[in-house]
């Protein structure tokens, strides 16, 4: 379990150089929309509107992809999670890989929204759904720390936040996009390391 937990540590470094490189490079971009701001925009669009950068991110996510996959298999086996649990991680490794494969704005025309940045959409929001899922079951199925087990459950009320900002339509949400999806996505990595170092003696 510590030499595959090594794996996800190192691909996930991978994944925020490629996504930090990516807007950085591509932040000039932004430029072109109506939402001429850095944090307005999200990840998979700063990532989208180069072909280097589209390509680059697809390849590291499905690294990331085999290797968390492994990872939280291999962790729900050890802890016994129930079927769901499978399912749902089955779900987010396709999700992501899915969303990697249709890049966001590549193929859209002026003032019109492509049919891939529609399907990225779905893979993305898919993944979203089932992130959340993966961790509710690990913080009501698993054996943990009281710390973690709160540290969970407050991802699983992010979640809920998240979902409700975008259906109300807030401002301010869309305004810090960038760092609200950002923290979303790497606090589900960080828990996931943290789950980690709490697989018992008696289960390695």
């Amino acid at each position: 379990m510590n030499q595959v937990r090594r794996k996800l540590f190192f691909v996930i470094i991978i994944f925020w150089m490629i996504v930090a490189i990516s807007i950085i490079l591509n932040s000039e971009a932004r430029l072109a929309t109506e939402r001429p701001w850095l944090l307005g925009n999200s990840i998979s669009w700063y990532v989208g509107s180069q072909t280097w950068s589209a390509i680059l991110f697809a390849l590291g996510n499905v690294v990331v992809a085999l290797v968390m996959s492994r990872f939280l298999w291999t962790l729900g086996e050890r802890w016994q999670m129930p079927r769901a649990f499978f399912f749902f991680l089955i779900l987010l490794v396709v999700a992501l890989v899915w969303l990697s494969v249709f890049p966001l704005g590549y193929f859209d025309l002026e003032n019109q929204k492509s049919v891939i940045s529609y399907l990225h959409e779905a893979g993305s929001r898919t993944m979203f759904f089932a992130m959340a899922v993966v961790i509710f079951f690990l913080s009501t199925k698993a054996r943990l720390s009281k710390p973690l087990r709160v540290t969970l459950r407050c991802f699983v009320f992010y979640a809920v936040f998240c979902v409700v900002a975008v259906l109300a339509g807030i401002s301010g949400f869309y305004a810090g996009l960038l760092f609200f999806e950002s923290f979303y996505i790497f606090a589900f990595m960080m828990l996931l390391l943290w789950c980690g170092e709490e697989v018992t003696p008696k289960s390695r």
